[in-house]
């Protein structure tokens, strides 16, 4: 039994995706060209054609179109505060904050330079961010109008993929996974990343870990045990 269904909502695009987030019934796309793309999703009634004749069960169409969102520059990840309207995107080394709906830009993070990931944790009010930067991450807050500097620590080597796990920090690395106390620095090994030294995680709620193993998903909790 498949775990996940899978339909197409948009093909022939002439730009490459970079990266994605959704901001209610929208698709919000960042490209390699540094383009941002907002599409509106709405799914098709019973009986209901696609004026383009797609077979996908969902109208789509443009929203929002900003060329050059990053001076040309890639978007490698972005993500939506939906409440907070803002939008918190990473590229050429920077983390930005940009208002929504109006996409103006509201600051840049400039301590952290040379950013190469982040994550937020968005069920604490304080929306604790975590910014990978070399062999180091930096933890900041927010105030209500800003990202607010709290803390930073060193870690062995540059994340490869990194996300919140309570008051941990799930971070891969080329050659395992660790769980790192936010408060101490303290660090607890997972698992291998195995062969293709290509970490990906993602959390499952309520308090599950999902590691790419190879080809393969592993389970731990947010305290590093087997959950499954």
């Amino acid at each position: 039994m498949q775990a996940f269904t899978s339909c197409p909502i948009l093909d022939k695009l002439i730009v490459k995706v970079e990266c994605i987030d959704t901001w209610g019934d929208k698709l919000v796309i960042g490209t390699v060209e540094g383009s941002l793309l907002v599409y509106d999703i709405k799914e098709r009634g019973e009986g209901d054609s696609s004026e383009s004749g797609s077979l996908s069960p969902y109208d789509v169409k443009i929203n929002t179109s900003i060329k050059e969102f990053t001076k040309k520059k890639p978007i490698t990840q972005l993500m939506v505060l939906d409440a907070q309207r803002i939008l918190v995107s990473l590229s050429d080394g920077y983390v930005t904050v940009h208002d929504l709906p109006t996409f103006s830009l509201r600051t840049t993070i400039v301590k952290a330079k040379g950013a190469n990931l982040f994550c937020i944790d968005t069920s604490k009010p304080s929306l604790p961010l975590c910014i990978a930067v070399k062999k180091k991450l930096m933890l900041f807050d927010w105030n209500g109008a800003d990202f607010i500097e709290s803390r930073e620590f060193g870690i062995p080597d540059a994340a490869r993929a990194l996300v919140w796990a309570d008051t941990s920090l799930c971070v891969g690395f080329k050659r395992e996974y660790n769980l790192i106390h936010a408060a101490t620095g303290a660090m607890t090994e997972l698992i291998p990343t195995g062969q293709s030294g290509a970490p990906l995680a993602t959390v499952v709620p309520p308090d599950q870990l999902l590691l790419l193993k190879d080809n393969i998903s592993v389970f731990r909790s947010f305290e590093a045990k087997h959950s499954r």
